[in-house]
């Protein structure tokens, strides 16, 4: 949402190549690596896994939907335009957190 204020291109481009990291399962990881820099730490080797781009293996917090919500809100067509193409992405992150993050198997319930 930062980048959004004064470059919603480059904005966009950021969260695209973040969802194009996506796992088979749907997890969208927390970060992508698209450089090896033997200075960095914990690099992609330290994650030792198997997937197409080389990733972290823990994801942040499911505020993604928020983000581009804001974006939708705050934008034009474009960004509705944009936001519509990485639907069924989210979807499927969505689907893959409320499965994968549940603590001694209580699901997650709404506040009421």
């Amino acid at each position: 949402m930062g980048i959004a204020t004064f470059n919603k291109t480059r904005a966009w481009q950021e969260l695209i190549l973040l969802i194009n990291a996506q796992w088979a399962n749907g997890m969208i990881p927390h970060i992508v690596f698209h450089e090896n820099n033997p200075n960095y730490f914990p690099g992609p080797n330290h994650w030792q896994i198997k997937a197409n781009s080389q990733t972290s293996c823990h994801s942040q917090p499911p505020v993604l939907a928020s983000v581009i919500l804001e974006m939708v809100r705050e934008g034009d067509d474009y960004d509705l335009k944009k936001s519509q193409s990485l639907f069924n992405s989210l979807m499927a992150y969505y689907e893959w957190f409320f499965s994968a993050r549940k603590p001694n198997n209580e699901g997650f319930e709404s506040e009421r």
